[in-house]
């Protein structure tokens, strides 16, 4: 929990590359983060590494989510995908 923090401590001042590497540690940490790898991905995506967010992206779809969640990321993984 406390690289998910700093993270978003870091998301919140814009300080990208800080908060990713700060997720990146927590998902180390315990790779059942669902939260982490959402958060991830949209930092990728953000920062246009496109590929790097699809597979987080992916990752999170693996999870136990709602119905409603998995299809609006199935979705955004689409219009991702088309910008490759």
């Amino acid at each position: 929990l406390i690289y998910y923090s700093l993270a978003q401590a870091y998301e919140a001042n814009n300080e990208i590359d800080k908060a990713i590497s700060n997720y990146l540690k927590a998902i180390a940490v315990n790779d059942k983060f669902t939260l982490a790898h959402k958060k991830v991905g949209i930092l990728f995506l953000a920062r246009e590494d496109y590929s790097d967010a699809i597979e987080y992206f992916e990752n999170y779809l693996g999870f136990d989510i709602p119905q409603e969640e998995k299809e609006n990321i199935e979705k955004l993984i689409e219009r991702v995908r088309a910008k490759l």
